[in-house]
């Protein structure tokens, strides 16, 4: 009898143990849900912003092809010189599941959202790295650029408030060179925003699963 007291007694303290572990993972998992929402709608106003890039990089490189009476210097300006500097860079939350990580948490949960989560981390990381490498090259070669086709003259006049006689307003007259190079940067830069557009699409594709993947494994809406 008393050998049957204390296995009951045991088996009463497992289940115990493994409701609060349950318990715990739910909680987990609802934050998690979170932080994945709140990259979703962060992911989609990048999209958008990536969208309104490669519309300003196309008319840009449409006016290029244009002779040089026939540019439009206003286009040229707004869409081939200050949009380059347009971007809206993803910043995944990745706090709650650091935490996990740290803490051991993750043991709760089982293997196949484990290595979910790990897919989604790995994906954020090489997000954030190539966020890094863009502002590098935003400030090693476009802003560079950018400074020297700008014509000072026209706007330093515009700040003295006198009278400006160029033929070119907002961009000195680029020599067949420059022209060039500023078509490659666009491009350039338009395929790095298009790279940018894969890697969201894909984090967005990935949190979407995992959320309905944590909602149905803890019963949660």
């Amino acid at each position: 009898m008393l050998f049957l007291a204390v296995f009951c007694g045991f088996l009463a303290e497992n289940q115990r143990e493994h409701y609060i572990e349950d318990q715990r993972a739910k909680k987990f998992a609802s934050s998690l849900i979170e932080d994945m929402q709140g990259d979703t709608s962060e992911i989609h106003l990048n999209k958008r912003t990536i969208e309104g890039f490669l519309q300003s990089a196309d008319m840009a490189l449409s006016e290029l092809k244009k002779p040089r009476s026939l540019q439009n210097d206003t286009i040229l300006q707004v869409k081939g010189l200050y949009g380059l500097l347009e971007f809206n860079f993803f910043d995944p939350q990745m706090g709650n599941y650091e935490q996990m990580k740290n803490s051991g948490a993750l043991r709760y949960f089982k293997h196949d959202l484990i290595n979910m989560l790990t897919r989604y981390e790995s994906n954020a990381n090489r997000l954030l790295l190539q966020k890094n490498e863009y502002f590098d090259f935003l400030d090693g070669i476009i802003t560079p650029f950018i400074i020297n086709i700008l014509n000072t003259d026209f706007t330093d006049a515009v700040k003295r408030k006198e009278p400006y006689n160029g033929e070119s307003i907002f961009i000195t007259e680029p020599d067949r060179a420059t022209l060039n190079k500023w078509k490659n940067l666009i491009l350039t830069t338009r395929r790095r925003q298009e790279i940018q557009m894969e890697g969201i699409e894909w984090q967005e594709k990935w949190a979407l699963a995992l959320i309905d993947e944590l909602r149905e494994t803890y019963h949660l809406k």
